[in-house]
């Protein structure tokens, strides 16, 4: 066999086996020569366009590098990735096939699995399809103490039997207060699950509502986080130790709070206060003019993936986003009611926070213990560590789609010129720190039509097309103020880099259903 030394080859190819995609841009511009290498090398540019996107490499499968390459572009260019459906019936749960991902079509219809009925509405159930286990909550037993919901952990691949893995044959946490009204919010999280209680109820006469908030290992048995929490608070698992409180307690000041857990616990942890924390970050002041701010969390940080799928890739953890939808709910003076003395209907700003993971795992590597519940004012982390966009109350109202870097939001549009087709708008940010460097591009590979370049950033407070420069869809300026706002109390800067991308696709009117990402 034939020994030779790796310094034996060319310069050219030495560099191009060990250069990064952070540096692609930069040798399109040093050297011609070895842009072309790259170019036309089909796995180099495969894991350049692989790290662009923010994702990793799947599993092994039979397709080929070139077949994986275009399947990661048809999902960069249509983000038609699927998204997992579950029913609002307990017993009947579907996730819709993902072509450009590499994922099939699932459906489970579960029968005979609860004995008695839960009278509670929301996500009563969970699934994790590669841990094979459904979380159900199934009964609910009323005592002297109160009324305790009882949740049960089966195999989905078992006839839905006990999971063998799961610790206890149920679980049963008792209601806040003795509820009027309740619901329950599972959600599945590798071994854990996030569990949220919301109740309606009477105290000394009062009418209060009250929120649980508990992070459970199901393997355990052992609750590793707990607290009891306000209407306005939410939670996300954002990493195997941290989690974040997203708190907008209806005030001029809302905050994110980092919490550690640990996932090893042998006992049940006591629950939580807000200075148990490991700091707290502070989001923008608003104006006197707002008597009330609601913000709605997603954090997805990966697709609910089956053992024997095969994904043509996978997204990479280091760049998952938590995007915060946030409403400024003001007074309008245009409809006040000179009768009744009030404001009929309020008037609402629109904003959409996207927090980088690496953003919030900074900020705690930096906290120190004895700086515990440190509060870290928006200007010392917001600023160049988030992306805020500003986008129409009455055309943006819709549930936005998020997977790893990228979050999609849809504008459903009536088309009058037509009567058999709408229009459905699909905007799509991705936020990296990649996202506006450029992709070589191969003309062998069929990218003609749509060639890659430096994108800017774009402006929060504009989402016409028509007023920014416009290459294939992707959007590009210099702005990056949100300015003309009412709610905010200063001009909003942010700087992180992302890119935006607008498509206009016309769907038959009786088939409007959302793309949603995975």
């Amino acid at each position: 066999m034939t020994v030779f030394s790796l310094l034996e080859l060319p310069e050219e190819l030495i560099v191009v086996r060990f250069c990064s995609h952070a540096y692609a841009a930069a040798i399109d511009q040093a050297s011609l020569e070895l842009a072309h290498i790259i170019e036309n090398t089909i796995e180099l540019r495969y894991l350049l366009e692989l790290g662009l996107a923010g994702m990793i490499d799947g599993p092994p499968g039979p397709s080929t590098v070139r077949d994986r390459l275009q399947a990661l572009r048809e999902c960069k260019t249509s983000w038609s990735a699927g998204k997992r459906v579950e029913d609002t019936e307990m017993l009947s749960v579907e996730r819709a096939p993902a072509p450009f991902y590499g994922l099939a079509k699932r459906e489970e219809v579960i029968e005979g699995i609860r004995d008695g009925s839960a009278p509670l509405v929301s996500h009563q159930y969970a699934i994790d399809y590669n841990q094979d286990l459904f979380a159900y909550i199934w009964d609910m037993q009323a005592s002297e103490e109160g009324i305790f919901p009882k949740c049960s952990f089966a195999s989905l691949s078992h006839r839905y039997e006990q999971h063998p893995l799961a610790a206890r044959l149920a679980f049963m946490v008792c209601l806040p207060v003795k509820d009027r009204g309740a619901t329950i919010d599972l959600r599945c999280c590798g071994d854990l699950i996030e569990w949220t209680t919301s109740c309606i109820g009477h105290e000394s006469e009062e009418l209060v509502e009250r929120k649980d908030m508990i992070l459970l290992n199901w393997k355990t048995g052992v609750i590793v986080w707990h607290m009891h929490g306000t209407r306005q608070q939410q939670f996300c698992v954002i990493s195997s130790t941290q989690l974040v409180v997203i708190d907008s307690d209806g005030s001029n000041r809302c905050a994110l709070r980092l919490y550690s857990f640990d996932l090893s616990a042998t006992i049940d942890c006591p629950p939580m206060t807000d200075s148990d924390c490991q700091c707290v970050l502070a989001l923008p002041m608003c104006t006197d003019g707002v008597y009330e701010r609601d913000i709605v969390a997603k954090f997805e940080p990966q697709p609910n993936l089956a053992p024997d799928d095969k994904p043509f890739f996978s997204p990479d953890p280091d760049v998952s986003l938590l995007v915060l939808r946030i409403y400024l709910w003001q007074p309008d003076e245009r409809n006040y009611d000179e009768d009744k003395m009030d404001w009929r209907y309020p008037y609402a700003e629109l904003f959409l926070l996207m927090v980088p993971l690496e953003t919030l795992i900074s900020c705690t590597s930096e906290r120190r213990e004895s700086l515990r519940g440190t509060v870290v004012p928006w200007q010392d982390w917001g600023p160049g560590g988030t992306r805020m966009v500003s986008m129409d109350f009455e055309t943006w109202n819709t549930d936005e789609s998020v997977f790893g870097s990228r979050v999609a939001l849809y504008e459903y549009t009536f088309a009058p010129w037509s009567k058999d087709e709408d229009v459905g708008i699909y905007t799509l940010y991705e936020v990296h720190k990649l996202a506006n460097e450029s992709v070589p591009v191969n003309a062998e590979l069929g990218d003609d039509e749509e060639r890659p370049i430096p994108m800017g950033v774009t402006p929060g407070s504009a989402h016409s097309a028509g007023q920014h420069e416009v290459r294939g869809g992707i959007i590009k300026s210099d702005d990056d103020w949100i300015t003309d706002v009412r709610g905010w109390a200063e001009p909003i800067h942010t700087t992180f880099p992302f890119r935006k991308t607008v498509k206009v696709i016309r769907s038959p009117r009786d088939n409007s259903d959302q793309i949603h990402l995975i």
